[in-house]
């Protein structure tokens, strides 16, 4: 009786113990990290050896077994089986799958490959293998993170730590790319220490700064070759004996066989141009464009699911071409994009291939899964002084290039002039012919040529020239037949210096007369369309000074002066008097004959000859 009764309370206690809630620890490791976690059963294991190896202690197998209800025998596990198991601490080396997408491979050493899924732990010799357009993002157990890119190849490993017995994070890149990342904001279960990273013969360890923050990226390609690149902390390479200090923003390349080379400045984060963050489109196949680095050989431009782009959706290496307008600027995925919160950013690599500052990650929302195949409508303007002659378009040299378009439904991505060939630059255009052209890009990646637009710079104003001459040479030339005025605003007036005009010999007109007393003197000025730029003047009492020198006229004398441009041809030839101080100030005031020329684009040449009374 007394027997029985032990063991039935030896059975009320065991029943009480699996029916308890965990430990305080536990429950508030639950609480930091919602995610189940999951081991791989390896050969010979059971709930107590995984216990004493994740745990420390083989009497917490009861707790993994309350975690699966449906493992009936806690001693009959088979490898390759998921159990469920609480948040453990030990070991900094491992981790556990946060983030999958697409297609992801684990190989839980000895186990054969299998898929990976969320949740699932990985120890030290454990692998990863990512596929295209893949990616594995892993958190270790010191808060620290590893995101594998695609077509990567990824063991962990456990590294001897500067002090006895205790280990830090290793891990050994086959092939592909794997990012690092340490960060203080995360509350870590042990401070985070450094991570080694393998890359064949070489090896880099990124250590943390002063706040424990640390961030280095390190590529193996298929070719051979490494490159090691950090943003955060610092790093440092070694192989074929020689160690190579890569502060924080740079990078090194290690050759498939030598020294890594010397660390070399990263390239900054490209300015991404569409779409902007937060934007939300009622389209599925927009195009991604950016600002081009003039250094940029390429760049890595990132479609994810998450802003830290640990679920990958798309990737792709984007050439920059040199030589043409907004050249590596653009991409667009192969197929619409999902409906729904997605992240993008870009990347700028640099010839030696050294990856740069990524962009900060750009939130976009697809609203629709409806196209746009249609291109913009675009075209291309001269903003400034221009005019047609004939079949030729001419323009002053301040004359600007204007590039618009329009989309009724992506809207405008980019419109990228080019001016001869060349990208578009401000400032005055060289003297002669010039044509500009260039694409329209909607925010679908549609495109539109812009019509070319060609024309001639005239930067060279009208030359103007003279000739002293006998009326009847005019006469003879078709010129002015009438006789010049004896007469103007009185006898006063028509008895002292004048000088009379005419641009077609039917009319004079007076430019300048000398006023007497009790007459004001009489300041003209006339303008001659751009059909007879000429004129002819009939100075009386006056010499004109051209060039310091006056010109002699006899009696009966004109001058003719006439206004000539080989480029786009004269607007206007105008004259005016205009009183002005004479040199030496004794020697009174003084009158200057003022002479301007104008092309049909604005070049003007000003002359400016001196009256000088006889």
């Amino acid at each position: 009786m007394k027997r029985r009764w032990q063991l039935a309370l030896a059975g009320s206690l065991a029943a009480l113990w699996l029916a308890a809630p965990p430990p305080a620890a536990a429950q508030a490791k639950a609480g930091e990290d919602a995610e189940p976690r999951w081991h791989i059963v390896r050969p010979g294991e059971t709930l107590e050896r995984i216990a004493g190896s994740l745990f420390g202690s083989v009497s917490r197998w009861v707790e993994i077994w309350r975690l699966n209800p449906a493992i009936a025998n806690p001693h009959h596990i088979v490898p390759g089986q998921r159990v469920r198991i609480p948040v453990f601490e030990k070991g900094a080396s491992s981790a556990t799958i946060r983030r999958l997408s697409r297609e992801v491979a684990e190989r839980p050493a000895p186990n054969p490959w299998s898929p990976a899924q969320v949740g699932d732990s990985l120890l030290e010799r454990d692998g990863v293998r990512t596929y295209a357009k893949s990616s594995a993002e892993m958190r270790f157990n010191d808060g620290t993170r590893l995101l594998v890119s695609e077509d990567s190849l990824v063991y962990l490993q456990r590294r001897d730590g500067a002090l006895a017995g205790v280990a830090r994070k290793g891990v050994e890149i086959v092939e592909g790319q794997a990012d690092y990342e340490a960060t203080a904001a995360g509350r870590p279960a042990v401070a985070p220490g450094g991570v080694e990273i393998v890359l064949g013969p070489a090896r880099m360890t990124s250590r943390p700064d002063r706040g424990g923050g640390a961030q280095a990226r390190a590529r193996r390609p298929r070719d051979g070759g490494s490159k090691v690149m950090v943003y955060g902390g610092e790093g440092e390479v070694e192989a074929a004996g020689a160690k190579v200090l890569v502060p924080q923003g740079s990078g090194s390349s290690i050759p498939r066989e030598g020294p890594p080379g010397p660390a070399e400045p990263l390239l900054p984060a490209p300015r991404t141009v569409s779409p902007a963050a937060g934007a939300e489109l009622a389209f599925a196949n927009p195009a991604f464009l950016w600002e081009p680095l003039p250094a940029a050989a390429a760049y890595v431009v990132e479609l994810c699911r998450d802003e830290r782009c640990g679920t990958l959706l798309d990737r792709a290496v984007v050439a920059a071409e040199e030589g043409s307008a907004g050249a590596g600027g653009e991409w667009q995925a192969a197929a619409p994009l999902p409906v729904g919160e997605l992240f993008w950013r870009v990347t700028a690599r640099s010839r030696s291939g050294l990856d740069g500052y990524p962009s900060a990650a750009a939130r976009l929302a697809i609203l629709a899964d409806r196209v746009d195949r249609e291109p913009p409508a675009a075209r291309l303007t001269l903003n400034g002084p221009q005019a047609s002659v004939g079949a030729t378009l001419f323009a002053a040299p301040s004359v600007e290039v204007v590039a618009s378009a329009e989309d009724a439904l992506c809207g405008i991505g980019r419109v990228a002039a080019t001016l001869d060939g060349r990208a578009l630059a401000g400032g005055p255009l060289a003297a002669g012919p010039h044509t500009a052209g260039g694409v329209a890009v909607d925010r679908c990646g549609n495109r539109a040529d812009l019509p070319p637009l060609a024309w001639v710079v005239d930067a060279e104003p009208p030359a103007v020239r003279w000739e002293v001459g006998d009326r009847q040479l005019f006469v003879a030339r078709g010129e002015p037949r009438a006789a010049r005025p004896t007469a103007g605003r009185g006898k006063a007036a028509a008895a002292g210096p004048r000088l009379d005009w005419t641009s077609d010999g039917r009319a004079w007109r007076a430019l300048f007369a000398a006023g007497t007393a009790g007459v004001p003197p009489v300041y003209g000025d006339g303008e001659i369309a751009s059909d007879r730029p000429q004129v002819f003047l009939a100075p009386a009492g006056l010499d004109l000074t051209v060039d310091g020198k006056p010109l002699a006229l006899g009696p009966g004398q004109l001058v003719w002066i006439q206004a000539e441009d080989a480029g786009c041809g004269v607007a206007r030839l105008s004259l005016r008097v205009r009183t002005t101080a004479a040199s030496p100030p004794a020697a009174g005031p003084g009158n200057v004959l003022e002479i301007d020329a104008v092309d049909l684009v604005g070049n003007a040449r000003h002359l400016e000859w001196p009256l000088v009374p006889r």
